[in-house]
């Protein structure tokens, strides 16, 4: 049933949502999100404002009612058979407590979807392009979306699963249009925004605080500066890459302070790099890194490679960039993390 709904999937569900989709990737909304935002954060004037605003859902899977989830899948056309297998897996759902060592108790929900089951995660997918009012009200021109250049689309709106981020003009009427359809969202979905996590700023041209204020007061969102970590990655990059990652050295740090003190041998320090240490900056190399962050790295990983019994610093009798090559050549075939990155962001490309 799930390799059927993802194929179907794809039909369905509209070219802003990324998340669990073939040819889908998370990179996607990444990449689209920060371009969006540098460009906001960069425009020195023009007749129009415009404003991002990154939406929180309060325990999303856990509010998801059933009876709306049915209702989405009639609306798509799908059969009444399909509609019954889905709708008694979904509500085979029962609790039970252990108290001293005894099960206690037997509860059956009437709502929330559960994230282990493999079928589950693309129902939810149905379940926010209920959000597709926002491209409606796009396409009626009641909310006007982003283009960075002439010649390129607009956009207003990005999902990956309900981590939802907004691009719409800054204006009192856009907001209350954005409020609005939340609004209308809320009431039909179950769903909750937590407008104590969410937020919104401004770009460069929206140089009124009252517009502000009032937007504000509309929305009832936190203004920010600039838009934080979006999809686990920074949204904003200022002058110097190497405070923005600097948190990408501080856990290889981390790991290699709760290794030293265990004596490992020199092979168990070989696996605990390749396995552990090597791994933890791949997820924003397929983006962005900074060629210092990574001179950094591996000045870490060759530290922590030739320390002494006792955590000190040791004799490094080669270098770290001969290391890195083949088994084949007689070295260790550590990962060369510049031409990881430089691999990585070739396939983005």
């Amino acid at each position: 049933m799930t390799n059927q709904l993802r194929g179907v999937l794809t039909r369905i569900n509209s070219e802003t949502q990324s998340a669990f989709l073939p040819g889908r990737i998370i990179f996607d909304n990444i990449l689209i999100a920060h371009e969006l935002l540098h460009d906001m954060s960069h425009k020195k004037g023009g007749k129009n404002a415009y404003m991002p605003l990154k939406l929180d859902m309060s325990k999303a899977y856990d509010r998801v009612e059933w009876p709306f989830l049915e209702s989405i899948m009639l609306k798509f056309g799908f059969s009444r058979t399909w509609i019954d297998h889905t709708m008694s897996l979904v509500s085979s759902i029962s609790y039970s407590f252990l108290v001293n060592g005894a099960l206690r108790g037997f509860i059956r929900p009437t709502k929330e979807i559960r994230q282990i089951d493999p079928l589950l995660p693309y129902l939810f997918l149905l379940y926010t392009e209920e959000l597709t009012m926002l491209r409606e009200a796009k396409e009626r021109r009641a909310l006007t979306g982003v283009k960075i250049r002439r010649e390129s689309p607009s956009i207003n709106h990005i999902l990956f699963a309900h981590d939802t981020m907004l691009f719409c003009k800054a204006s009192v009427d856009e907001g209350m249009e954005v409020m609005s359809i939340l609004q209308d969202y809320e009431v039909a979905s179950g769903q909750k925004i937590n407008l104590g996590k969410c937020t919104v700023s401004f770009d460069a041209s929206t140089s009124t605080h009252v517009v502000r204020r009032e937007i504000r007061s509309i929305l009832g969102m936190r203004e920010v500066s600039h838009q934080g970590n979006y999809l686990g990655l920074p949204s904003h990059i200022g002058r110097s890459k190497r405070e923005v990652f600097r948190y990408i050295m501080e856990k290889v740090e981390d790991q290699m302070r709760g290794w030293k003190g265990k004596l490992l041998s020199q092979a168990s320090k070989e696996v605990m790099i390749k396995a552990v240490t090597s791994a933890i900056p791949i997820f924003v190399m397929n983006y962005f890194i900074s060629v210092g962050i990574i001179d950094n790295l591996n000045s870490l990983m060759a530290k922590f490679f030739w320390c002494n019994a006792e955590g000190g610093r040791g004799i490094h009798w080669k270098a770290w960039d001969k290391l890195c090559k083949n088994k084949l050549d007689g070295e260790l075939g550590f990962k060369d993390l510049k031409c990881m990155n430089l691999t990585i962001l070739a396939k983005q490309g």
